[in-house]
C-alpha cells in the first residue's frame, strides 16, 4: 500500500520538474530573442559545448496575445443583414484590411454612378418627350394652316378675307410660337446630353449643324411671314391697293412648310446617330 501512495507522488513530482524546465527554456528563449541583434546568429558555444538543443525562436507570447486581441470579432452571424458587396470574411479583414475598404469605397462609386446615370436618363427622356411634343404641334398646326384653313379663305374677297387672316393669325401666334420656343430649348438640352461639337461623331455634329441652320431659317421667316408680310398684304387688301406682297408672301410660306416638313426627319437622323 505505501508504494502504491508513492508511486502517484512520484510521478507527480516529475511532472512539475518538466513544467520548471520547461518554463525555464522558454524565458532563456524570449531573453535570447531579444539581445540577439540578427536572426541568423549561430548558436551560442556554450551549448552547443554543452550538448544543449537548440531553441527554436518564436515570437513574445505578450506579441501573440495582443494581436489576438487586437484581431477583429467576425463569426459571419449577421452576415446575411449585410449586402452581398460589402461582406468580407474574416480571413480577408484580418489579412487585408484596406483592399476591403478599397473594395467598399468601388461599390459604393459604382451604385453613385448607377442612380447618375438613371437620373440623367429619366432627364433626357423628358427632354426628348416635351421635344417632340412641341415639334408636334408646330408642325400639325403649320399643315392645318396651309392645307386646311388658308384655302377656303382665299376664296373670299375684300374685308372678309383680310378679317379671317388675322382671325387665323391671331389665334396661331401663341400657340405656335410658344411650341416653337419650347421645341428650340429642349433641342438644345438634348444636343448637351448627346455631347454635341464635343465627343460626339462628325456626322452628327454636320446635322445637327444643318438642323440648326434651317431652325434658324425658319424663326426668321415665320417673322417675316406673321409680322411683317403678313399684315402689309391685309392693310393692302382692307384699302384696295394692288396685292404687290402677295408672291412674296406666298414664297415665304411655302419655304417654312418645307423646312418645317424637314426639321422632324433630320430629328430622325439624329436620333439614329446617337444610338
Amino acid at each position: 500500500m505505501r508504494l502504491r501512495l508513492e508511486k502517484p507522488a512520484a510521478q507527480r513530482a516529475q511532472l512539475h520538474l518538466a513544467r520548471v524546465c520547461v518554463g525555464e527554456r522558454l524565458r532563456r528563449a524570449e531573453e535570447h530573442v531579444h539581445e540577439r541583434p540578427d536572426e541568423g546568429q549561430a548558436e551560442p558555444e556554450h551549448r552547443r559545448e554543452a550538448g544543449e538543443p537548440a531553441v527554436v525562436d518564436a515570437p513574445p507570447r505578450v506579441a501573440m496575445d495582443a494581436e489576438a486581441q487586437a484581431e477583429p470579432q467576425h463569426d459571419g452571424e449577421h452576415d446575411e443583414d449585410v449586402p452581398g458587396d460589402r461582406r468580407c470574411t474574416r480571413v480577408e479583414c484580418t489579412v487585408d484590411r484596406a483592399e476591403c475598404r478599397r473594395a467598399h469605397v468601388r461599390t459604393l462609386v459604382a451604385r453613385n454612378a448607377g442612380r447618375e446615370t438613371r437620373e440623367t436618363t429619366v432627364v433626357e427622356e423628358a427632354l426628348r418627350v416635351i421635344h417632340v411634343l412641341a415639334a408636334a404641334v408646330w408642325v400639325g398646326g403649320t399643315v392645318a394652316l396651309v392645307f386646311v384653313a388658308v384655302p377656303p379663305v382665299q376664296r373670299l374677297e375684300g374685308e372678309a378675307r383680310a378679317r379671317l387672316l388675322r382671325e387665323f393669325g391671331r389665334r396661331w401666334r401663341p400657340i405656335g410660337w410658344s411650341a416653337f420656343g419650347v421645341a428650340v430649348v429642349t433641342g438644345l438640352g438634348l444636343a448637351a446630353y448627346d455631347h454635341a461639337f464635343d465627343t460626339a461623331s462628325t456626322s452628327f455634329d454636320a446635322v445637327l449643324a444643318v438642323k440648326g441652320a434651317l431652325a434658324g431659317l425658319l424663326a426668321a421667316g415665320a417673322y417675316l411671314h406673321d409680322y411683317v408680310l403678313g399684315p402689309g398684304l391685309a392693310r393692302q387688301i382692307r384699302e384696295g391697293r394692288p396685292q404687290t406682297l402677295r408672291p412674296l408672301l406666298t414664297g415665304i410660306g411655302r419655304g417654312n412648310l418645307l423646312i418645317t416638313l424637314a426639321l422632324p426627319v433630320l430629328g430622325v437622323v439624329l436620333s439614329e446617330l446617337v444610338s
